[in-house]
C-alpha cells in the first residue's frame, strides 16, 4: 500500500513513518501542505493521512481532499 502522511509535528511524522514501514508499507512523509499537494498531483496513493490543522482554513482542506 502506498501511503502519504502530511503533518507538521516531526516526532509524530517519524513515529508514523517507522510504524508504517515496519508493516511493509511504502510511505512518503512531508511536513507541509504544499509539498503534500505536489506529491498528490504526481503520484497515486492508496491512503493519505492529513493533519487537519496543517491547512490554512476549511476551504483549503476541502479542496485538497477532493
Amino acid at each position: 500500500m502506498k501511503i502519504l502522511i502530511i503533518g507538521d509535528n516531526n516526532d509524530v511524522l517519524r513515529l508514523l513513518e517507522v510504524l508504517m514501514n515496519s508493516t511493509g508499507q511504502d510511505v512518503d512523509v512531508v511536513s507541509n501542505g504544499i509539498q503534500g499537494l505536489g506529491l498528490i498531483l504526481n503520484n497515486q496513493y492508496d491512503l493519505i493521512l492529513l493533519d487537519i490543522t496543517i491547512c490554512q482554513n476549511l476551504v483549503d482542506f476541502l479542496w485538497l481532499t477532493n
